[in-house]
């Protein structure tokens, strides 16, 4: 049995073989494989070639690539080769008269060379290395060679939306942007626009599915993406807010691509995998469009499962049932190098550590014991907490074992925040740093916590001492500026208590060196995003990321989570598998 491949087009080849025999097993490798089962051929993306070519000689099978198949194939290899040449040593922009507004440093230079050879690509960058920055000064290389003309899109969090337009204002020389806030607002924007074209317009990534339409009459050059790591993969769940996100997108693209339209697009972000490989997939789909099959099919290569049988309610004829349903679950990831292979190819990532002109950064535990009246709330909260948990896994019901531990999560930082007396353990460590840190010094400390009730306590107790501020979801995103300006230029305040979902994007906070997180989280990318607003080459002197951590308690229990999580980050660029045990593993032990 031979078989024969074919170019199809668009990285795409044909291979089908004279026999009716099965060629499932040398595809099955491949996740950018599908059968057409009526005319009973295969296809799947020419960058696969090369492993499709190893499992053939592997089964010994013979294999006739046409000659528009090889010549695309090396064309392929030689622009990947160069490519990656130039993400370690740069190449010359070749733009006669062009000069920066402000001096890119080498890594940034770098940076910039690799992404204006590149029409789809992602800057994946470790926080604090100038980002936009980077993007600002391609745009700007791209005008001066005639690349890209006409209107471009910034799709951003809310919250770095004001910090888009400072970025554009320091490093750029474009005067002709737009700012979307809010629905209607945008919509009256994209039709001034369509009369009188900007540089830019800066749009809330929430907004992509109400002005989508609206958006399609702009006929964009450039779309920019910042964080992009809040989209998340389409096919995962459809109420999801990062499946929306993503799939509004995604049509955009779709429909701008059917149009014709060149559409160079660059997406930025310094977690493109934070905490789950499944993540990877929303950036394949965007930077290599049609290269996986499908989500499943992406899943089932990288993912091992495990199957477990729940009993839930349901409302069956009017009245509630006991069903049993069927859920398959993650307990092992595989093929770790290739993924890591595919990301390589989709953009550039440099690190803290792989450059120069970073300050220190270290990471210190503080340990608090509870006692007395603090204790003892706790312990009625752990024990309702543990009897409920039962209750729960007695029945075989499922469940989520984040939500079940929030009150554990609020009393152990202060039962004032349940509204308890205000006795808190934590909060008494808290006072003795800040008096070391902050009496007759000029330094200035980040609080960071989780809880709106905690922030109001927080900044109660040290306003008349040291003066504080605070960003959280109640304040403006038009008063952040304000409050950011403050507390990096003035005398006071000398506290500023963040919300990291608030505070943690696009900030910088560079003022201070000390960060103290009074609350532990869940989210890896929230911690790791906070901790770099105050680690940036513009810091003075070690940067010092402080944990408060309340002994034997949940807190424990969320550090361990945390450091399994970055684990899992770290290790996707060296292991070939990894045993990813689950949350209700790291947690439940804590409640003895």
């Amino acid at each position: 049995m031979s078989v024969y491949l074919e170019y199809e087009g668009v990285y795409r080849m044909k291979a089908w073989s004279e026999s009716n025999r099965s060629l499932h097993l040398p595809f099955s490798s491949l996740i950018s494989a599908k059968f057409a089962k009526k005319d009973k051929y295969w296809t799947f993306d020419l960058r696969e070639l090369h492993k499709l070519s190893e499992n053939l000689d592997r089964m010994n099978i013979p294999k006739h690539i046409d000659e528009e198949g090889i010549k695309k194939f090396l064309d392929y290899e030689k622009e990947k080769e160069r490519l990656s040449l130039i993400k370690v040593e740069g190449c010359d922009i070749n733009a006669p008269g062009f000069t920066f507004k402000t001096e890119p440093y080498p890594e940034q230079r770098t940076g910039v060379c690799y992404l204006i050879n590149c029409w789809r690509v992602g800057l994946f960058d470790e926080m604090g290395l100038g980002k936009t920055k980077q993007v600002l000064d391609t745009l700007a290389v791209w005008r001066s060679k005639g690349k890209v003309k006409g209107n471009g899109i910034v799709i951003c969090p809310n919250t770095a939306k004001f910090s888009w337009a400072d970025e554009i204002e320091l490093h750029s020389n474009f005067t002709h942007y737009e700012i979307g806030n809010g629905t209607a607002v945008c919509k009256r924007d994209i039709d001034e626009m369509r009369r009188n074209p900007v540089d830019l317009f800066i749009v809330h990534m929430d907004c992509l599915r109400t002005i989508q339409d609206d958006l399609l009459k702009l006929n964009p050059a450039f779309v920019f993406v910042d964080e992009f790591h809040f989209f998340k993969s389409v096919g995962t769940s459809k109420k999801d807010t990062g499946s929306l996100r993503s799939q509004a997108l995604f049509r955009l693209v779709e429909t701008w691509k059917k149009r014709n339209l060149s559409v160079k697009i660059i997406v930025m972000t310094g977690t493109p995998v934070a905490e789950r490989p499944e993540e990877a997939y929303a950036v394949l789909q965007m930077l290599m469009p049609g290269f996986t099959a499908s989500y499943y099919r992406f899943i089932n290569r990288f993912c091992k499962f495990e199957e477990k049988i729940y009993t839930i309610w349901r409302t069956i004829g009017g009245r509630k049932r006991r069903v049993r349903q069927r859920v398959r679950e993650v307990v092992e990831y595989k093929n770790l190098r290739e993924m890591k292979e595919l990301l390589e190819l989709t953009g550039i990532r440099r690190l803290k550590s792989e450059v120069e002109g970073f300050p220190e950064k270290i990471e210190i535990k503080k340990y608090v014991i509870l006692k007395g009246q603090h204790l003892k709330d706790y312990d009625l909260v752990r024990n309702a907490t543990k009897k409920e948990i039962l209750q729960l896994k007695q029945s075989g019901q499922p469940f989520n074992v984040e939500n079940k531990f929030v009150r554990l999560m609020q009393i152990v930082n202060n039962p004032a925040v349940l509204g308890g007396e205000d006795c808190s353990c934590k909060y008494e460590l808290l006072d003795e740093l800040l008096d070391e840190i902050l009496w007759n010094s000029d330094e200035k400390v980040i609080l960071w916590a989780i809880f709106r009730k905690s922030i109001e306590l927080l900044y109660n107790r040290y306003e008349k001492k040291y003066g504080t501020d605070c960003i959280f979801g109640d304040v403006p995103i038009e008063s952040r500026g304000e409050v950011i300006r403050r507390f990096n230029k003035d005398k006071r305040p000398k506290i500023l208590v963040c919300h990291p979902a608030a505070g943690g994007v696009s900030l910088n906070l560079q003022r201070a060196q000390t960060a103290i997180y009074v609350d532990m989280m869940f989210a890896l990318t929230q911690r790791l995003q906070s901790e770099d607003r105050i680690h940036r080459r513009s810091s003075k002197g070690t940067v010092r990321i402080i944990s408060i951590v309340a002994k034997g308690t949940i807190d424990e229990g969320l550090i361990e989570l945390l450091r399994e999580k970055k684990n899992m980050k770290d290790a996707l660029l060296t292991s070939d598998d990894l045993l990813v045990e689950q949350k209700k593993e790291y947690l439940l032990k804590y409640l003895d």
